[in-house]
This record gives structure tokens, C-alpha cells and sequence, in this order.
């Protein structure tokens, strides 16, 4: 694991030694993504942070790396009036011995090829600001919409503070992308 970090210094305490970091390359790591049933869940659900809840339509796939379970991903058919080639993606999750190795993005990226190859489009609503930064930087994801979504009908309870000015910062910014279909 330290292999991956890339840390600018390091210091070994048993040893008492300091020493600088180098930009050396990464060791190589095997990555497997594979359909798997809902049995899986339960090694993830926990890490997920909106809900531990899988939806019963949900499509589900695993990701080992050097053969041990590290990530698991689901979509569902998105409905929509005119558009009938859209899935949405419902749960993405990368355990946390797992994290900070660029696995999600890679994931997502697989995800997208794979119902891409399909004939369908991939939509991501995401928050988390590694993927955010993955998804900007790619050609093959664009965004669509990056305004906020506000609940502000007569019956909401949040719309007071969701409409304060003051407020406002305290909400995180959605963005939501899909699959470029490049020819």
C-alpha cells in the first residue's frame, strides 16, 4: 500500500529514519469487474454513504484487484417520457482498504463502456469530489446539469433554509454526467 501513496516523505518509526519520497511508477495491480448477485451487498453496505438499501431492480457487478473483493457497483433502468436508452447508476463502492488507488473512477469508466457497448447512456448524480474531478477530465463523460436540486414546493420542510442566501453554501453541488457517445 505505501507503494501507492506516493508520499512526499516517510518516516519509519521502529527504525527512528527519514527519508524523502520519489515519484517512482505504481506497482501494477490486477483488476477483474464481473456480474454478481445481490449476495455481495452486504460487504459494501455499510461504506455507502446514503443508504445501506439495494434496490431489488438493481444490476449488480464486483471488482476484485489482485483477486480480493474491493468494489461493487450497481445501475437501473432510468424512466424517462421521450428517452428509452438511459440507466442510471445506484450504488458505486470501493472499500476503504481499496480507496485513494483511483479504483472508483475506473469502475465507473468500465460502467459506462460497458452499457455504452449496449446501445444505452450512463447518468451519474455524484457528490464526491475525486469522481467529480475523474468525470471532468475525461472526454467520455459530460456534464449535464450542475445546478443544486432544492425541494421548494409549499409542503417542503427544508424550503426556508434551502432558499437563505446564508444558507446556500452549506449544500453540496450534484453533478450529474453521462457517457459521451463518441463515434
Amino acid at each position: 500500500m505505501a507503494e501507492w501513496l506516493q508520499a512526499d516523505w516517510t518516516y519509519d518509526v521502529a527504525a527512528a529514519s527519514f527519508t524523502w519520497g520519489c515519484k517512482r511508477p505504481r506497482p501494477p495491480i490486477s483488476i477483474e469487474i464481473f456480474g454478481c448477485d445481490r449476495t455481495v451487498w452486504p460487504a459494501f453496505r455499510r461504506y455507502h454513504y446514503l443508504s445501506a438499501d439495494l434496490a431489488s431492480a438493481a444490476q449488480c457487478f464486483a471488482m476484485t484487484a489482485d483477486g480480493t473483493l474491493c468494489g461493487f457497483a450497481t445501475y437501473l433502468h432510468q424512466p424517462h417520457a421521450k428517452v428509452r436508452n438511459i440507466k442510471i447508476a445506484h450504488r458505486l463502492v470501493i472499500l476503504p482498504d481499496f480507496q485513494g488507488l483511483g479504483l472508483g473512477p475506473i469502475f465507473a469508466e468500465w460502467l459506462g463502456g460497458y452499457l455504452r457497448e449496449r446501445g444505452y447512456r450512463l447518468h451519474f448524480a455524484i457528490s464526491q469530489p475525486v469522481l467529480i474531478r475523474a468525470f471532468t477530465r475525461s472526454p467520455r463523460w459530460r456534464e449535464v446539469g450542475n445546478k443544486p436540486r432544492l425541494q421548494v414546493g409549499p409542503k417542503s420542510a427544508m424550503r426556508a433554509r434551502q432558499l437563505d442566501p446564508r444558507q446556500a453554501r452549506l449544500f453540496r453541488k450534484s453533478l450529474t454526467a453521462r457517457l459521451k457517445a463518441s463515434g
